[in-house]
């Protein structure tokens, strides 16, 4: 680890956080600069260092070009700066917290249900689960008409007058119109003349209600918050009723879960709308003031789960690197490509014949093909199969998700070039994954067993995946249980021998801190200790199982297919979850973890796995550049993300995160208060009590978490078991996924092109293609480059999205 190799890693990191959402978003229609592990943004700068960068250096001096060591811990660091502004967090922050109160006005069934009275600080109005009693609320509003000093009396005269006549012609019967009820008392909630009751003064109020009184007596209140003064004073009211303590439920606590708390500000117009003209906002205009609250609420979160995901990293990186000695093929990837004898200008690698015939190949390849883009006259060279035909034989098969892909599948070069690097069973697996899915998926179709995949509340496949994850880390806790237990005693301080890196140890130790940080900025916005709990371990478990399958089989593209909140609904049920904790947890999920395939610790636990060329890079010495790039990459991300969007409005978000992903809580919450209504326990689920475990009702389906687990560990067995076993567990992790459906096919392309080579050539002939395959790896990324700068010109000169051509998915 020398000083140079820091500083260009922290450079390349600032520019990759400051840029890509530019070009990801704004330029649109071209590669992401990051959109999966193998980021362009990183590994394209990779190879410019070695192409561009070292040959300069070296004609300055033949020892000045950086060693493969420092461009390792160039890669680690610059990683980590790649993680903030694409699918990991600020290419949907944005939308996610300001476009819901947009979408508002125009969603009725939103309205119907009050869906933002769960949200921590958007409004003081009452959801149906905010009053365990309608009835005897009804009863005691109807009574204060007769009663001068009854609490409830200033609420009864803010009644809208229509609405006291059914209160009165009810008294009879006994019965109120809950609904009737309920929307009325919310109209009379924003009447600001309720807090100049002297009966309502006198009450035992609570500390937000005094100090909303206090604001009031220096200036009058706005709407929003007189509304939230009146339900804190219909809570005291409704506490002086005989028997009734927690008849009325205060509004969930917090701020910052929406920008402005879900107002209609000038701000909010103002980001909607973008800047006038032109122009381009400077970064210091922002309303950074109005921001503060939701960045910090989810910055915060982000933060700390990002510093947990690089704990956790440094936890297994010595259990994974050197005593089970996975592949990390693309770790291996750059430890090929960079690999320079003292004294050349360029690697070795890039002086054999067949990496050349590997790279200008994809030079041809995506030179042809990105022309014919621009010039449709230039012809173009097919990647993409069509066995859409064979729809008609296998018609289950044409209705599963995804089947475009397998029907249609598009041939990536780069996943055949990486399935050389992994062994048969596991490139074998990752390729016949997506056929065993066809065939168990048209299989239950054929019997009446439909395939359901959810959103925020997880169907069949959803929780099969999940008990693949809970089954991957079973076999991972059993296999490191001795480094594990030597590295929690060491960390607790009940052993002294120290056989466990003390950067391990430290990092167990903070993870165990940061965890409980995580905890409470959860607890701030109203979710429950159990629950904030059990939703931050399911995170961490997403985190170690994507990263052991990019460590294992070098698959660059994995995501996860299930949130933690809908497992959480899953495994308690609704009424025990409750409306606010689960609206708070789906924002956080699809905002903390709106895409999984850029999650921060598989960039980590390769870029640790490529430092180990060189000794004095060691994992305690990296640690704090890598907290330096973390925070400086998210400060950077942020100002980028914001000026842009403030500049150019809210439209400049793609339709999956600007249109898709923000609805996608408050649709989850209304289906949720649909059903709890329904069946009569939308009361019981507003407040959360320990003693609610001993009462939890499971989906039904849950039952499919077993069968993963299962199915992971009988594969595992297998595999230790049975000499010649072709199959690896991951299968079940990946294969209901949108990548593997895209990337599939290449992979089963790659392990036959690897098997043929190998049956005829033996290892040696093997070792002696692998040029090719870096080459066309290298090829691949330095054409994304090519065309992403292409594409970035051509609007900066007109003004105009480019033509749209991808080198990855």
């Amino acid at each position: 680890m020398t000083a140079r190799a820091i500083i260009v890693g922290l450079l390349l990191g600032l520019l990759i956080a400051g840029f890509t959402f530019f070009n990801d978003l704004v330029v649109n229609r071209q590669t992401f600069l990051v959109s999966n592990q193998l980021s362009i943004a990183v590994f394209g700068g990779l190879i410019v260092l070695l192409l561009a960068i070292n040959p300069l250096l070296w004609l300055v001096r033949s020892t000045a070009p950086l060693r493969s060591g420092e461009l390792a811990v160039v890669v680690l660091i610059s990683s980590i700066g790649a993680f903030w502004p694409g699918f990991g967090f600020f290419r949907s922050f944005v939308a996610n917290t300001a476009v819901p109160q947009t979408m508002l006005p125009l969603r009725a069934d939103w309205q119907a249900q009050s869906i933002m009275s769960y949200v921590p600080g958007v409004t003081g109005e009452l959801g149906e689960g905010h009053v365990r009693d309608w009835q005897a609320l009804g009863t005691a509003l109807r009574q204060s008409a007769d009663e001068a000093q009854s609490p409830l009396r200033p609420f009864w005269n803010a009644l809208p007058a229509e609405a006291r006549q059914p209160l009165l012609d009810a008294a009879p019967q006994g019965r109120v119109d809950q609904r009737e009820l309920w929307h009325a008392l919310n109209k009379a909630l924003h009447n600001p003349a309720i807090p100049d009751s002297q009966v309502l003064r006198s009450l035992e109020l609570s500390e937000e209600a005094r100090a909303l009184l206090a604001k009031a007596q220096q200036a009058p209140l706005d709407d929003h918050e007189a509304t939230f003064l009146n339900r804190w004073m219909l809570v005291a009211a409704a506490r002086e009723l005989p028997g009734a303590p927690d008849l009325v439920l205060p509004p969930p606590p917090g701020h910052g879960v929406l920008f402005m708390d879900g107002q209609d500000t000038p701000q909010l117009t103002a980001l909607r709308q973008g800047a006038t003209g032109d122009r381009w906002l400077a970064p210091w205009k922002l309303p950074w003031a109005a921001w503060f609250p939701t960045l910090a609420l989810w910055g915060g979160l982000a933060l700390v789960m990002s510093g947990a995901a690089i704990c956790m990293a440094l936890i297994v990186h010595p259990q994974w690197s050197r005593h089970e000695l996975l592949a990390y093929p693309i770790a291996r990837f750059v430890e090929l490509i960079s690999q320079r004898q003292t004294g050349r200008a360029l690697p070795d690698m890039m002086r054999s014949n067949l990496f050349l015939i590997g790279l200008l190949a994809m030079v041809a390849l995506h030179g042809i093909n990105g022309l014919h883009v621009w010039f449709p006259a230039v012809p173009k060279i097919a990647t993409q199969l069509d066995f859409y035909p064979l729809m008609e034989i296998f018609p289950n098969a044409a209705k599963l998700p995804g089947h475009w892909w397998y029907f249609r599948p598009v041939i990536y070069p780069s996943v055949i070039a990486f399935a050389m690097f992994l062994s048969t069973q596991v490139a074998f697996s990752l390729g016949i994954s997506q056929f065993l899915y066809i065939f168990v998926g048209s299989l239950l179709l054929a019997r009446g067993i439909r395939i359901e995949y959810g959103e925020i509340l997880p169907a069949d496949m959803e929780l099969l995946q999940l008990g693949a994850y809970l089954g991957m880390a079973l076999t991972m806790f059993y296999t490191a249980r001795h480094y594990l237990t030597r590295l929690v005693l060491e960390s607790t301080g009940l052993s002294r021998q120290r056989q466990a890196p003390r950067y391990a140890v430290w990092a167990l130790r903070v993870l165990a801190v940061l965890a409980i940080a995580g905890v409470l900025v959860l607890r701030s916005v109203g979710v429950p200790a159990v629950m904030a709990i059990i939703f931050l371990a399911l995170m961490l478990l997403m985190y170690l199982v994507l990263s052991r399958i990019v460590a294992e089989s070098g698959f660059f593209f994995a995501q996860c297919s299930w949130q933690p909140v809908g497992v959480l609904v899953s495994l308690m049920g609704l009424e025990v979850v409750g409306p606010t904790a689960f609206m708070v947890l789906a924002l956080a999920g699809v905002t903390v973890l709106a895409d999984s395939r850029t999650l921060l610790m598989p960039y980590l636990v390769n870029g640790l796995r490529m430092t180990e060329t060189d000794t004095r890079s060691t994992p305690g010495r990296l640690t704090p550049w890598m907290m330096l790039m973390l925070v400086t990459g998210f400060a950077t991300a942020a100002v980028a993300a914001l000026t842009i969007q403030h500049s150019l409005s809210l439209n400049v978000m793609d339709s999956w995160s600007g249109q898709t992903v923000p609805p996608m809580p408050f649709n989850a919450g209304r289906r949720m208060l649909a059903e709890l209504s329904a069946s009569g326990q939308i009361a019981q689920a507003g407040t959360f009590h320990m003693s609610d475990l001993l009462h939890l009702s499971p989906a039904p389906q849950a039952w499919l978490i077993l069968v993963g687990i299962g199915l992971v560990l009988l594969f595992m067995l297998a595999r230790l078991r049975i000499p010649g076993w072709p199959l690896h567990p991951l299968i079940f992790v990946i294969w209901n996924t949108d990548p593997i459906f895209r990337l599939g096919a290449s992979f089963l392309l790659g392990w036959a092109v690897k098997f043929a080579v190998v049956r005829c050539a033996g290892a040696k002939g093997y070792r002696s293609v692998l040029p090719v395959a870096v080459g066309v790896i290298a090829g691949e990324l330095l054409m994304a480059l090519f065309w992403i700068m292409v594409g970035t010109a051509y609007y900066w000169h007109t003004g105009l999205p480019p033509k749209p051509y991808m080198v990855f998915p």
